[in-house]
């Protein structure tokens, strides 16, 4: 017995939903998630796509921003040289893409939630109706990003793309606030975000990261010992001082 079309229609839109929350990230990248609370990503501990990273970011959450940020071989610890700018600059894109909250969770949850579960339980009157109001909701939310297209700094051709995309393929509107903070992440070294609460396990991860590029450096050359000093330094196995250089 064969999957009905109903239900082969209904997964496809939660699929592509999911797969647009999808990022390949290189060896040297991280995400920003700011949200409830804010949240370094750097994605699948192995590289599985063309030698990078596999990140979803969470379905369940699309209120949150998502920052592409790198970093590299540095002397210190501290953070560069106009982090706070750098934060300020993320704070208030944040701010204005929150704006969009509401009508993302209006669109996600008529065409990711109702409209597959109509499609399959409900009548067709009540399937059309339920489609045709998360359609609506798309356009909503695509209005409402015209509103705000000039305080995000967003030119009227990405705007258009956005549009475009949102209105031909209703399931990637809910992703809207991510899609938009990626794509006008500014590409801010990573030391910039790390605070307290995430600084520890950034570390460790970029450690981790590091001890494998070892691997591709002559012993003794002076791009392994910068690597290698930057990995203890953040490890906590080295001192500030005993590191110099930059990325290779």
């Amino acid at each position: 017995m064969g999957i009905s079309a109903e239900i082969q229609f209904a997964a496809a839109v939660v699929l592509i939903f999911l797969i647009d929350g999808v990022l390949l990230l290189h060896v040297n990248e991280a995400v920003v998630e700011r949200g409830r609370r804010v949240r370094i990503a750097f994605g699948s501990s192995q590289p599985w796509v063309a030698g990078r990273r596999v990140l979803m970011l969470a379905p369940w959450w699309p209120f949150t921003s998502a920052w592409r940020v790198t970093w590299r071989v540095r002397d210190t610890l501290d953070p560069p040289e106009g982090a706070d700018a750098a934060r300020a600059r993320i704070d208030a894109l944040h701010a204005q893409l929150s704006r969009l909250s509401p009508w993302v969770a209006l669109s996600g949850l008529l065409v990711i939630v109702a409209t597959p579960i109509t499609l399959i339980v409900a009548t067709t009157p009540v399937f059309v109706l339920v489609a045709l109001l998360a359609w609506l909701s798309v356009w909503m939310l695509v209005v409402r990003l015209a509103m705000l297209r000039r305080a995000l700094g967003l030119g009227w051709g990405a705007y258009a793309l956005v549009a475009f995309e949102c209105a031909v393929c209703p399931p990637v509107a809910p992703n809207l606030i991510r899609k938009l903070s990626l794509k006008l992440s500014p590409g801010d070294d990573l030391a910039a975000y790390l605070d307290a609460p995430t600084r520890a396990e950034a570390h460790a991860h970029m450690a981790a990261d590091l001890d494998a590029r070892l691997v591709f450096h002559e012993p003794g050359s002076d791009t392994f010992e910068r690597v290698r000093a930057y990995r203890d330094l953040l490890r906590g196995d080295a001192a500030p001082a005993a590191v110099s250089g930059d990325t290779p």
